[in-house]
């Protein structure tokens, strides 16, 4: 079960861990970015763009250099996987916004590391989508 260490706050909104009653936010929230992983290990650079909000903002530059990086190191790349380990998850008391921290495993031919990854996700009516993603490390 989600341990309630504390709490994270992502703008004005605070998050909370989620409770028992709210197992399936959790699931939801859980399985985005679980696919986000897969899809990202399957080199689908269409589906892993999916995962992202029309309005994420990457840390640096804009979404659209940002975007043309990403397809760009997936034809690049060859057998890449992505594991998530160590899931937490926090939600607002709305239930359309949610955290997800994790350690993050990457390994492909030439690379290989594992970083603490925080995403933030907002529901829309195609699902969990990423806003933001920050690895603290």
């Amino acid at each position: 079960m989600l341990l309630a260490m504390h709490a994270v706050a992502v703008g004005s909104a605070a998050m909370v861990p989620v409770s028992e009653a709210d197992i399936e936010t959790e699931q939801a929230v859980e399985d985005s970015v679980r696919g986000w992983a897969r899809v990202w290990s399957e080199l689908d650079i269409e589906a892993y763009l999916g995962y992202y909000a029309d309005d994420f903002k990457p840390a640096r530059g804009t979404r659209i250099k940002w975007e043309e990086a990403r397809r760009k190191r997936f034809k690049k790349t060859g057998s890449v996987s992505v594991k998530i380990n160590d899931l937490q998850i926090f939600t607002n008391k709305s239930k359309n916004k949610a955290v997800a921290n994790f350690t993050q495993a990457y390994k492909s031919a030439t690379y290989t590391d594992k970083v603490q990854k925080i995403l933030v996700l907002v529901k829309t009516d195609d699902g969990w989508k990423i806003t933001h993603e920050h690895s603290p490390d």
